[in-house]
């Protein structure tokens, strides 16, 4: 190559690098610059790229001043574009995403002004399914069921929930909206009727959304109901997340009265299995949140198996001990008698754990569940975990710890079990502890 050649390609690199470096300094300060409404405004209307309005919009949605607003008609701009059919969808879905931004943060109330033309666009099945969706997660975002113009929005949602012609991610998006903002009997009979959709995703949807109202409101379901739910626990064609939510489902009817109990055996029957960490799990929270007394003994002992075991086993371990505190909690207002049975299972069990598992974590769980024991109908199994509990705050100091989430544990859990507060001092407790049971408890060399 001539060298006169190379002269000029070299010339002509560095010219191009410092046209790149300039055009990015450049670029930089007007990223930075925020612009005002009218600005906005003005690059929404006139911008040729879908891309440049599309930001423009999602900064229309982040304006907080509301004299800006009202003065720019932000809103009702925003309104048009989600109106208007013949607009970009993604910009008709950042409009409706802005304006739900907006009626968020609002001091005055929006929702009637903004929602109800959503709730007839949420109707038209002829609208596109991206806004659709977008107006359906502004809804599960911004709706109050307590509210009685709310609830007349909802029954847009309920329309699409049910409807099995509709798009199935479009309908778990509306179950799933049912689930966070709240329903009446109508949607409920709603939920119910879908339990058996084949659709893995809409599947889930509709369990979490009947779990969340289980959990949430006074509902109860019957036993046909529970019955139902029992099949998809039974059914390995299900996914294991929405087994999971049928299991939680059963399980918080139960704690309330419901027939929840007849799920038992068929829940337990998971729990053993051991193949799935994930249904195990939630096999084990499902009768934590029943707290069935038969049941106890039985976890108790499937706990014992092999997939239990080392550090595969520790969150199935760390899910025992809560399900563990979940029974001393049920059982606090039940008889003396009836409390001490329980409250004594559960003891050992989570001082077991305590005193020998290697996990951390699993540890950490187990001495806060122990200190759920707090209630006084279960003061005369105390001493042991009191005890425990001070030697376990003795270990932590001995091997340095001046504070954190390990001795703030252990003395919480103390704290609530004695209802007194010696902190993290040693001498105190093991001086409490002596002057409150008369002696005993472990040695523990100063």
């Amino acid at each position: 190559m001539k060298p006169s050649r190379m002269m000029a390609l070299c010339l002509a690199a560095l010219w191009s690098l410092a046209v790149f470096r300039g055009m990015g300094n450049a670029a930089e300060p007007r990223e930075r610059e925020k612009k005002g409404p009218a600005e906005l405004i003005r690059i929404v209307k006139s911008s040729a790229h879908v891309e440049d309005r599309d930001a423009a919009i999602k900064a229309l949605g982040e304006i907080t001043d509301e004299r800006q607003l009202e003065m720019y008609n932000v809103p009702d701009f925003l309104l048009e574009i989600a109106q208007n059919r013949s607009s970009h969808p993604r910009l008709r879905d950042r409009a409706i995403r802005s304006i739900g931004n907006i009626t968020m943060r609002s001091k005055t109330s929006l929702r009637e002004r903004y929602m109800t033309p959503f709730a007839k666009l949420l109707e038209d099945r002829k609208e596109d399914p991206n806004v659709r969706h977008a107006i359906i997660e502004v809804f599960r975002n911004i709706l109050r069921f307590d509210e009685v113009k709310d609830r007349k929005t909802m029954e847009s949602v309920e329309k699409v929930a049910g409807d099995r012609q509709e798009e199935p991610w479009l309908r778990a998006a509306a179950f799933e909206c049912m689930g966070e903002v709240g329903t009446d009997e109508k949607g409920m009979r709603t939920i119910l009727a879908n339990l058996r959709e084949s659709t893995p995703e809409l599947k889930r949807a509709v369990l979490d959304a009947l779990l969340r109202r289980v959990r949430e409101s006074d509902a109860q379901l019957d036993l046909p109901t529970v019955n139902t739910l029992v099949s998809i626990i039974q059914d390995k064609e299900v996914k294991s997340d929405a087994r999971v939510a049928a299991m939680k489902a059963v399980a918080e009817s139960g704690r309330k009265g419901g027939p929840g109990k007849a799920a038992v055996p068929e829940i337990l029957k998971v729990m053993k299995d051991g193949t799935d960490m994930v249904l195990v799990m939630g096999a084990i929270e499902a009768i934590g949140i029943l707290a069935d007394d038969e049941a106890l003994q039985t976890i108790l002992d499937i706990s014992e198996e092999k997939f239990f075991a080392g550090d595969e086993g520790a969150p199935a371990r760390a899910a025992i001990c809560r399900a563990l505190g979940g029974y001393l909690t049920a059982f606090e207002t039940k008889s003396r008698a009836q409390a001490e049975e329980i409250g004594r299972k559960c003891r050992d069990r989570l001082m077991k754990y305590i005193e020998t598992d290697k996990n951390q974590g699993v540890r950490r769980r187990a001495i806060y569940n122990l200190g759920l024991m707090a209630s006084p109908v279960y003061d005369s199994l105390k001493k042991p975990a009191v005890d425990l509990l001070i030697d376990e705050l003795y270990a932590a100091k001995k091997a340095g710890a001046t504070g954190g989430e390990a001795l703030e544990l252990i003395t919480e859990a103390l704290r609530y079990l004695t209802r007194v507060n010696h902190g993290d001092d040693v001498d105190k407790w093991d001086d409490w502890f002596r002057r409150t049971y008369g002696g005993g408890g472990k040695e523990r060399k100063k």
